[in-house]
């Protein structure tokens, strides 16, 4: 089995010069925890829920609510997102990509074709799989 057979096709992206409070809202309502973020169609970084905690002021923080939907609305994603990303093609092995995301601990890969981002596999896209093989064909 191929990564392309089982990756999303429909990928919820985010731009670098999205804000944290866009991108925070977008997760949010798409209940999703990973978004590519895209130049055109091309992959330039990712951003992840954690990223974006990280990148939030402390809790213990002076600053009013009002100070912190500034700073939120005003920061862009590139400041948090990671460049260096991991990817995979619709060719790679999923046994390979599954490695991948146990050995480095990663939550997704995104798939890359021609430097143009063409879908994304994440770890409930494995676990979905593994049923489907484990409860075998339907009669």
């Amino acid at each position: 089995m191929r990564v392309g057979d089982m990756m999303q096709t429909n990928v919820i992206t985010a731009t670098p010069d999205m804000s944290l409070a866009q991108a925070w809202r977008l997760m949010r309502d798409k209940r999703i925890r990973h978004l590519p973020v895209v130049s055109g169609k091309r992959l330039v970084g990712i951003v992840t829920d954690r990223d974006l905690r990280e990148a939030m002021p402390s809790p213990a923080t002076t600053l009013t609510r009002g100070e912190i939907a500034y700073q939120l609305d005003t920061t862009p994603v590139k400041t948090c997102m990671t460049r260096e990303v991991v990817t995979v093609t619709p060719d790679t092995d999923v046994v390979q990509a599954a490695r991948l995301l146990l050995d480095r601990k990663f939550g997704c890969l995104p798939v890359v074709e021609h430097h143009r981002l063409v879908g994304i596999v994440t770890e409930m896209d494995f676990l979905r799989a593994f049923l489907a093989m484990a409860q075998g064909p339907q009669a």
